[in-house]
């Protein structure tokens, strides 16, 4: 008896450390490719937006870690209101080596809008 008491709160202790979230599986998405064409001057990412537009409700009540580790680094982060935005197509910054202002950059962009560091919401918005 004492083993199995000890065998649970070892698991329990082992549990609680564990701060990796769980990874999100979008299916018909390749996480790769997506974090790879940062600007969505390859196109890559417009490939992938349907099955991301479609299981968006996947992504509600996940982790901004989660969201990094699924869709990388976002293109603009607006910390005031937690929003993480992707450009999905072409951007006006394709073919330059410079960073722009994401308010005045009009592209096809995904953004993730989280509350208390969880998703609260995930939408195409096209400009």
């Amino acid at each position: 008896m004492k083993i199995f008491v000890s065998l649970v709160i070892l698991g329990l202790i082992t549990g609680c450390l564990s701060t990796r979230p769980p990874e999100l599986e979008i299916i018909n998405f390749d996480s790769s490719a997506w974090k790879k064409d940062s600007l969505g001057c390859e196109k890559q990412r417009q490939l992938y937006m349907q099955s991301l537009r479609n299981q968006s409700s996947l992504l509600i009540g996940a982790t901004m870690e989660s969201i990094l580790q699924l869709l990388g680094p976002p293109n603009c982060r607006n910390l005031g209101s937690s929003t993480y935005e992707y450009f999905v197509g072409p951007s006006t910054l394709c073919g330059k080596n410079k960073r722009g202002d994401c308010a005045t950059i009009e592209v096809n962009k995904f953004i993730v809008m989280f509350v208390d560091g969880k998703v609260s919401e995930a939408v195409n918005h096209v400009e």
